[in-house]
C-alpha cells in the first residue's frame, strides 16, 4: 500500500468503522462470519493464530475474539492514526489486556516485521489463518498483489488459509463496470450506501480498473480510491506469490425471507433487488 494510501486513512480515521452499520456492510460481516469461523479452531481444539493485514480500527479484528476462541489476533495497518483507534477500541478488552489481541504498523506491500512473522512466543507466527478484508483492492496489477501473497504466504504455516474479502469477482469485468455508470446503477448503489465509480481510462496493464468508493454517509460522505481487478489476477497472483493450496470463490449468501431480512438487517427482502447479480464483494479462500 502506498504512502498516498497511508494518508487517505489517516484523514478518515475512527470515521471508517460507521461504514460497517449499513446493511451491506452486515451482509459482507456475515458472510464472512460464515466462511472464517470453521478455521478458527484447530482439529486439535486448540484456538487458531490469526494476522488481520490491513486491520483498519481492528474492526474484524475485534470481531474474530467473538466468533471464536482465536489463540492471538494480530492486526497490521500501514496507518498509525488507524492502528492507534483499534488499539484504543480494544484497550478495554481481556484479550487485549493479556496480550493475545495486538495492533502494529506495517506495510502490507512489503516484507513484514519479523517479530510478527516468526515469533518466539508461540501464540504469534507463521499463523494459521491470514484474514484480507479488503486489502487486495489495493494492488493495481498482478505483479503487486503477487507480492501481497508472497507476504501472506511467508506469515502462513503449510495448510494454513488465507480468507480475503475483494471486490466482487466478476465474470466479465467489463460489463460489470459499464453497467455501474448507468442511471439505473447509480440509483441502485445510492441504496447501498456505497457508491463506485470505475475511472477512466482503465489501468494501463488491461487487468482492470481504477475505482473511487464513496460511503454517503451522515454527516460526510467518505471516499477513497484503489483497484477493481479481473478474477484470474487475483487467482495468477495467488499462485505466483506461493499459495499452492485449493483456491475457491464462496457465493455471497443473502438473506431468505422477509423476515430474515428485517431480524438481521432491518430493511425488507426487496432492499436486495440486484445483489444477487451484482454483490457489491467477494470472498476469496487459498490454502497455502
Amino acid at each position: 500500500m502506498s504512502e498516498s494510501s497511508a494518508t487517505q486513512y489517516d484523514h478518515i480515521g475512527q470515521a471508517y468503522e460507521s461504514m460497517k452499520k449499513i446493511p451491506g456492510a452486515i451482509l459482507e460481516r456475515n458472510n464472512l462470519r460464515a466462511v472464517i469461523t470453521p478455521y478458527l479452531t484447530l482439529p486439535d481444539s486448540q484456538g487458531a493464530s490469526v494476522l488481520d493485514l490491513a486491520c483498519g480500527t481492528g474492526y474484524y479484528s475485534r470481531l474474530l475474539l467473538q466468533w471464536a476462541a482465536p489463540r492471538c489476533v494480530v492486526g497490521i495497518d500501514i496507518s498509525p492514526t488507524m492502528v492507534e483507534a483499534a488499539e484504543r477500541a480494544a484497550a478495554e478488552l481481556d484479550e487485549f489486556k493479556q496480550g493475545r489481541l495486538k495492533f502494529v504498523v506495517g506495510d502490507a506491500t512489503k516484507p513484514l516485521p519479523a517479530a510478527v512473522v516468526t515469533s518466539s512466543d508461540e501464540a504469534e507466527g507463521p499463523f494459521d489463518v491470514v484474514l484480507g478484508a479488503w486489502l487486495l483492492n489495493y494492488a493495481p496489477s498482478t505483479q503487486d498483489m503477487a507480492g501481497m501473497f508472497a507476504n501472506v504466504a511467508s506469515a502462513l504455516r503449510p495448510g494454513g488459509h488465507f480468507v480475503g474479502i475483494t471486490p466482487h469477482p466478476a465474470e466479465d469485468l467489463d460489463a460489470f463496470a459499464a453497467f455501474h455508470a448507468t442511471p439505473a446503477a447509480q440509483a441502485e448503489m445510492r441504496r447501498f450506501g456505497v457508491s463506485i465509480a470505475y475511472l477512466d481510462p482503465p489501468v494501463a496493464s488491461g487487468e482492470g480498473y481504477h475505482t473511487r468508493i464513496t460511503a454517503h454517509m451522515q454527516p460526510v460522505e467518505i471516499s477513497f480510491e484503489n483497484f477493481h481487478l479481473r478474477r484470474h489476477v487475483y487467482e495468477d497472483a495467488a499462485r505466483r506469490g506461493g499459495m499452492t493450496g485449493e483456491l475457491k470463490w464462496e457465493k455471497v449468501r443473502l438473506p431468505r425471507d422477509e423476515d430474515e431480512s428485517r431480524r438481521d438487517y432491518g430493511v425488507g427482502i426487496e432492499y436486495w433487488e440486484g445483489c444477487e447479480e451484482r454483490p457489491h464483494f467477494g470472498i476469496m479462500v487459498v490454502e497455502k
